[in-house]
C-alpha cells in the first residue's frame, strides 16, 4: 500500500510539472537537439541558468540538473533517450535520435484538457485590439492539437465599443514597451467646444479599470506637480509615436527616460479607487456604515484594499426597495485609508440606499449633494 502511494505521489506528466520545471525541460530539450553545438553537462547548466535569469527565476544547481535529466529520461517523464558521447576527450550529452523533441510527444489527457481550457479562456479576449491575431493563433492551435471547444467556463467582461481601442491601444502598448515618446491631441469631455490640447508623454504602462483603458506616463509640462499622468485613450483625438530611430538619437543625445517598475506604478495608485489621483490629495480615514445585503456585498468585494471592519451589530431601518416597512438587520462599519475621488463617490452611490458615509464630513456632503441631484432629476 505504501509503495502504491509513493507511486501516485511521484512526479509525472499526469501531475503537471511546475512552470519553472517546464521552463528547464524546454531549455534542455533545445540544447540536446542542437545539431550545431555540443554541450557538456556544465554547458547545459549554464544554458538553463541563463534562461532562468532572463525570466527573473532562481538559478539551479548541478544536482537539480541531474534530477531534470533523469526525469526526462524516465517513463513518468518523456522517455527521452539521452546519451553520452565523446567529442575528443570531452563527454557531451545529446539525444540518441537527433529528431526527437519533447514537444513532439502526444499530449496526456490532462494536458489536452488544460490546453482546451486555455484556448477557451483566451477566446474571451474579444475586446482587445490584438484579437484578430489571437483569433488566428487559436484557430491554428485547435487545428494542430484537434482541440474542440464548445462552452467557455470563464467569461471576461469587455468593452469592444470603447472609443480608440482598435486604433490607439496597440500603438500605445508598443510605445510603452519600446520607450517611444508619444505626442497626442487630448480632448476633455467637459470642454468639447474647445480645441484639443497637445500633450507629449513618456509612456510607462497601459492600465485598465472599470472597462476603460488608460495610458500612464510622465508629462514634463505637468511636472513636478504630477509625478505621473493618466490619459484615457477614449479622449485621444490624434496620436503620433516617435520611431525607433528617433528614440535612439534622442537617447544618445539626452539619455533614456527613467521608466519606473510596475511595483512603483502600483504604489502610486494604491491610495485611490481606480486611477484618478489628484496630486494634492492625501489619504484620509473614510468610514462607512452599511446594512442588509449591501453590508455583505461590501464585505465580500472591498471598495479599497485597505478596507477593514471596525464594528458590527443589529439595526432597525426602513426596508429596501424589495421589502416594505421597518426591518431589523445586521450592520457593519468599514474603515479604509484612501484619497477621496470621483470613483470612490460613484462606488458609494451604487450602495446609496443601504449605506451611510460617516466620515470625513466633506465626502459625506459630496455624496449627499449627488443623491439630492438624483432625486431632483428623477423625482
Amino acid at each position: 500500500m505504501v509503495e502504491q502511494e509513493k507511486k501516485v505521489m511521484k512526479k509525472s506528466r499526469m501531475f503537471q510539472p511546475t512552470v519553472m520545471e517546464w521552463s528547464r525541460y524546454l531549455e534542455l530539450d533545445r540544447c540536446l537537439r542542437d545539431q550545431h553545438r555540443f554541450y557538456l553537462k556544465k554547458d547545459l547548466l549554464n544554458a538553463v541558468n541563463r534562461m532562468l535569469e532572463q525570466q527573473s527565476l532562481v538559478p539551479v544547481s548541478m544536482r537539480t540538473l541531474d534530477s531534470d535529466l533523469n526525469y526526462m529520461k524516465s517513463a513518468e517523464g518523456f522517455n527521452a533517450q539521452i546519451v553520452e558521447r565523446y567529442n575528443g576527450h570531452k563527454k557531451i550529452l545529446t539525444y540518441e535520435n537527433p529528431h526527437f523533441s519533447i514537444m513532439n510527444l502526444p499530449m496526456t489527457d490532462r494536458e489536452s484538457d488544460l490546453l482546451s481550457a486555455t484556448i477557451a479562456m483566451l477566446g474571451r479576449f474579444r475586446g482587445l485590439p490584438n484579437y484578430h491575431w489571437l483569433d488566428h493563433t487559436l484557430k491554428l492551435l485547435r487545428a494542430k492539437f484537434n482541440v474542440k471547444v464548445s462552452t467557455a467556463s470563464v467569461s471576461l467582461d469587455q468593452n469592444e465599443q470603447l472609443r480608440g481601442l482598435d486604433y490607439y491601444f496597440e500603438k500605445l502598448y508598443e510605445a510603452c514597451r519600446l520607450r517611444l515618446i508619444v505626442k497626442l491631441e487630448y480632448l476633455r469631455f467637459d470642454r468639447a467646444d474647445q480645441l484639443p490640447l497637445i500633450r507629449v508623454v513618456e509612456p510607462y504602462q497601459m492600465r485598465e479599470w472599470n472597462n476603460r483603458w488608460y495610458l500612464v506616463g510622465h508629462e514634463q509640462a505637468k511636472a513636478p506637480r504630477m509625478a505621473m499622468v493618466v490619459v484615457p485613450i477614449d479622449r485621444i483625438e490624434f496620436l503620433e509615436v516617435e520611431s525607433k530611430e528617433e528614440r535612439d538619437l534622442r537617447e544618445e543625445r539626452d539619455g533614456a527616460f527613467v521608466k519606473p517598475s510596475d511595483e512603483k506604478i502600483d504604489a502610486y495608485f494604491k491610495d485611490v479607487v481606480g486611477v484618478s489621483r489628484l496630486p494634492e490629495g492625501k489619504p484620509e480615514t473614510v468610514k462607512i456604515k452599511a446594512w442588509g445585503l449591501t453590508a455583505h456585498f461590501i464585505e465580500t468585494k472591498p471598495i479599497h484594499w485597505s478596507q477593514k471592519e471596525i464594528e458590527a451589530g443589529e439595526i432597525t431601518v426602513e426596508g429596501p426597495w424589495y421589502k416594505k416597512g421597518r426591518i431589523q438587520t445586521r450592520y457593519q462599519v468599514f474603515e479604509m485609508k484612501v484619497i477621496p475621488n470621483e470613483p470612490l463617490i460613484q462606488a458609494l452611490l451604487v450602495y446609496g440606499n443601504e449605506c451611510e458615509v460617516i466620515e470625513p464630513r466633506a465626502l459625506r456632503e459630496k455624496v449627499r449633494r449627488r443623491a439630492e441631484a438624483i432625486v431632483r432629476y428623477n423625482g
